[in-house]
């Protein structure tokens, strides 16, 4: 244990006053304060009698990480917690959350005796983040090496990432862990090493962010994580801009109905506690509806905690449009819109939609439109974002960075990873807590006067992506309505044109609650004449989550026993279904979405492999020179990953697929430990190739282009 040189675990002391926390952890400038849900976060740990779930829900902007880590801070101290982890829905907004983290960790205190924290990224492509691979550097990379360096880098390392702790199973043992979703999902699944998994968040303090973005089937493992965490008393903080109520309830409901039990067991004399194990009914009918925005909920006995916040002095009030679905519609707005400068977004909810608009938008604003979605190049799509945060980030000023007109057509990928902002929006039809979401990036930072034009000064939201306004169910596009279902969107129109019959501007913060609350009530009644279509959305809503609920459940852990101490681990994961697996299938039982394929993309070029031209200093680097892929070529070549479009993974020509994809005699791609296991798509010269029937293409501006099948229909 000396010779591996493990960092000692985060001891955190008392926590300084609340506004000394803040300007310190997070380098708040002079004469700043917390926002008032940062400040009520703070004091909430600092009072609740005993540290359990806390729900934190408020709008775009407000500093929920900020009022989450500093909360976190405060109940680590109290619990003796000995870590903090922090979950996320995606890769990308995991890679945007571990800077923050990192900052936050730096500014920690720590006395000498305590050396350096220990901290670990969580994710397939970790170690394609710059910010994580810089801390890789300061410890051994097994026992009894290096000892004498790693003693040498102690006292310069205040957050390193230690070598022992690298793999998909030690990393999250580290003390600040950032993942993504899917590795807290991994507790509720019978699998492989599941102890380790528990362990790695019964020492922690855990964060879950945005956890509107999960489905019904990653909600069947979400709750019953939380109902484990719940039976450890871990204390555990939620964050959503958008939570309808009775997923409020049900997560309160879940950390509560064994962690109570426990609590009491604990806490009673041996001769009561028989009696004792039968709380009274917790009140949880002060948590439903409408309760106020900013709200904060947390468990605190039989009547959980409420505390409604004033929002900060941000109080956007955005007009809201209705728009049809044509292009030349589109293109006239924009030029309207944007004759005197700006930044406009159009989202689209599917990747091909949105390679289409950015396709016609270039015939009329050569230069000045910008994809981004997720069928990118791993190493693109890096830098479309980075260059997105830099020229529209916060610290980016018209005349200063901010470019004098730009149009950046995008995915849900805008919706949730990027911290930017814009003067004008349009969107395709969505669920109402997503289209808020989506709101939130009008002027979303704070700017001069100058810095919009002056038609831009006022926030619009323009909504689109109908078959008909005046239809009688209002339908979205076909693919809109595959990626969401028809209820939601027919909630999402219902409510939002009742807001606009009354008043065309949607005030956030203040209004994102009673619009979401109002589109998912089970009471909202359908508009005249949408009944039968209505009728027909909810049960095949009601028929998907039913299904989607059936297969969770094929691999989901018991729940905790009633009475702590009365149950063994032992068989836990064999009982019922059987064990999973924690691989790229695996993966997909925490998610409901057909197994993915994912590739390195690689040209030939006059019949030999080599790197894509543009791959910074290895650009046309050949592979196969019979002395293996050198390291850093094998990491940049890394970069080149992408996930195949879903055309190609339907189970009648997934198989034909792979076959084609296999790295067949290329035996230095298979000892490479960057590249062994992966397959590979070859390009040939014009950066296309045929896969299993299908012709795929590549461009840098486009991304993965799926041109025809096998019949030859363009896609």
């Amino acid at each position: 244990m000396d010779r591996l040189a493990l960092p000692s675990p985060w001891r955190p002391g008392p926590p300084p006053p609340v506004d000394a926390l803040f300007a310190d952890r997070f380098a708040l400038p002079d004469g700043a304060k917390p926002r008032p849900v940062q400040v009520a976060a703070y004091d909430i740990a600092v009072q609740v009698a005993q540290p359990g779930l806390m729900i934190i829900e408020a709008g775009m902007g407000e500093g929920k990480t900020e009022a989450a880590l500093a909360a976190a801070e405060v109940l680590a101290h109290r619990t003796g917690a000995g870590g903090c982890l922090i979950a996320l829905p995606t890769m990308a907004t995991s890679d945007a959350m571990f800077g923050r983290v990192l900052r936050w960790a730096q500014r920690l205190p720590r006395s000498e005796d305590d050396g350096p924290l220990s901290i670990f990224l969580a994710h397939s492509k970790s170690r394609l983040n710059d910010d994580f691979v810089g801390l890789m550097g300061g410890r051994v990379s097994g026992v009894g090496i290096d000892e004498d360096r790693a003693g040498d880098c102690a006292g310069h390392h205040d957050v390193l990432a230690h070598q022992w702790l690298f793999g998909r199973k030690k990393g999250v043992l580290a003390d600040i862990v950032v993942v993504t979703i899917d590795q807290v999902l991994f507790a509720a699944l019978k699998s492989r090493h599941l102890v380790l998994r528990h362990l790695a968040l019964a020492n922690k303090v855990v964060i879950l962010d945005e956890l509107h973005a999960l489905d019904t089937y990653m909600n069947v493992y979400m709750d019953r994580v939380v109902e484990w965490l719940g039976s450890y008393r871990i204390p555990t903080i939620i964050l959503s801009a958008t939570l309808p109520s009775d997923r409020r309830v049900h997560l309160i409901q879940a950390y509560e109905s064994v962690g109570r039990e426990h609590a009491n067991t604990a806490a009673s004399p041996p001769r009561r506690r028989r009696r004792a194990t039968t709380p009274a009914t917790p009140r949880y009918d002060v948590l439903a509806g409408d309760i106020g925005y900013p709200v904060i909920t947390a468990t605190t006995g039989d009547v959980p905690l409420v505390r409604a916040v004033e929002p900060s002095d941000r109080c956007i009030p955005v007009t809201v449009e209705q728009s049809s679905d044509d292009d030349d519609t589109l293109v006239a707005m924009l030029r309207r819109d944007l004759r005197d400068g700006g930044c406009a977004a159009v989202i689209r909810n599917t990747v091909g939609r949105a390679q289409r608009t950015k396709q016609l938008l270039d015939q009329h604003f050569p230069g000045e439109v910008v994809l981004a979605h997720s069928r990118f190049l791993a190493g693109d799509r890096s830098v479309i974002e980075a260059d997105l945060r830099r020229d529209l980030g916060p610290t980016s000023a018209r005349g200063a960075g901010r470019p004098a007109r730009r149009i950046v057509v995008g995915t849900q990928v805008l919706e949730q990873s990027l911290d930017v902002d814009f003067d004008v929006m349009v969107t395709d039809l969505a669920p109402i807590d997503l289209l808020l979401q989506r709101a939130g990036r009008l002027h979303r930072h704070k700017r001069p006067l100058t810095d919009r034009p002056a038609a831009l000064r006022v926030p619009r939201l323009v909504v689109t992506g109908v078959e008909d306004w005046n239809a009688a169910p209002v339908k979205a596009v076909p693919g809109s309505r595959f990626v969401y279902g028809d209820i939601t969107l027919f909630r999402a129109v219902a409510v939002l044109l009742a807001h606009l019959a009354a008043t065309p501007v949607v005030t956030l913060p203040r209004d994102v609650a009673p619009l979401v609350q109002s589109a998912y009530a089970p009471a909202l009644t359908p508009p005249a004449g949408w009944e039968n279509d209505w009728a027909a959305a909810e049960r095949e809503d009601t028929v998907r989550r039913t299904d989607q609920r059936t297969r969770a459940r094929n691999f989901l852990l018991d729940p905790p026993p009633r009475r702590a101490g009365t149950s063994s681990i032992i068989g836990w994961i064999d009982r019922g279904a059987g064990e999973a697996d924690d691989s790229g299938r695996g993966r997909a039982q925490v998610r409901d979405t057909e197994d993915g394929i994912e590739v390195i993309a690689v040209q030939r070029v006059d019949a030999h492999l080599r790197a894509l031209p543009w791959l910074d200093r290895y650009g046309g680097d050949p592979l196969d020179t019979g002395i293996g892929i050198p390291p850093a070529l094998a990491r940049a070549l890394a970069t080149c990953t992408v996930r195949l479009p879903p055309r190609l993974t339907r189970p009648w020509v997934i198989d034909r697929v792979i076959d084609d994809l296999e790295p067949n005699g290329l035996a230095s791609w298979q000892s490479s430990p960057w590249l062994a296991g992966e397959l590979i798509l070859v390009l040939d010269a014009d950066l296309t190739a045929g896969v299993a029937g299908f012709r795929l293409g590549y461009d840098r501006e486009l991304g993965l282009l799926l041109h025809a099948d096998t019949e030859g229909n363009a896609r």
